[in-house]
């Protein structure tokens, strides 16, 4: 019961986000949405590390999901950004195969190995490189163009 209302959280958060960061992403740039949300996101994967509040759980998986939008779907668009137009199916194909790999992955991991700390470390790991790689990675040519 509990578990599933974690993951409904997220989900209510991701569905959310979607409702206006696509459209400020367009307005602000892309680099500062996804940026903001991993950052964001690495301070809820943190907390949720080390908390033993369930209702703490639950409110960063909210905001957690909430970033996912900034974390998947806006860093897909603004790598897609950078690609020539014949390249761009291609890697729409490799990214959701690489997605849905990861979905299920994730799953046995969980179903076979309850030890979720190591996989969170994994996370944390990850999301340093990404932080810091943003930081040389210019802004989107297609926002720069339609900002001016």
């Amino acid at each position: 019961m509990l578990i599933g209302l974690i993951g409904s959280m997220q989900f209510a958060g991701w569905v959310t986000s979607l409702l206006f960061l696509p459209a400020l992403s367009d307005r602000i740039g892309r680099k500062k949405i996804v940026h903001s949300c991993v950052i964001f996101q690495f301070v809820l994967f943190a907390n949720m590390y080390q908390t033993t509040s369930l209702t703490n759980v639950i409110v960063s998986m909210y905001f957690a999901g909430f970033c996912v939008t900034g974390t998947v779907i806006i860093s897909y668009i603004y790598i897609r950004d950078f690609l020539p137009e014949n390249e761009r199916k291609l890697f729409g194909t490799l990214s959701n195969l690489i997605d849905g790999a990861t979905l299920m992955w994730s799953s046995f991991y969980f179903m076979y190995f309850p030890y979720w700390k190591p996989l969170f470390m994994y996370t944390f790991a990850v999301q340093c490189f990404v932080i810091v790689g943003l930081l040389f990675i210019p802004e989107s040519p297609i926002v720069l163009y339609e900002t001016g």
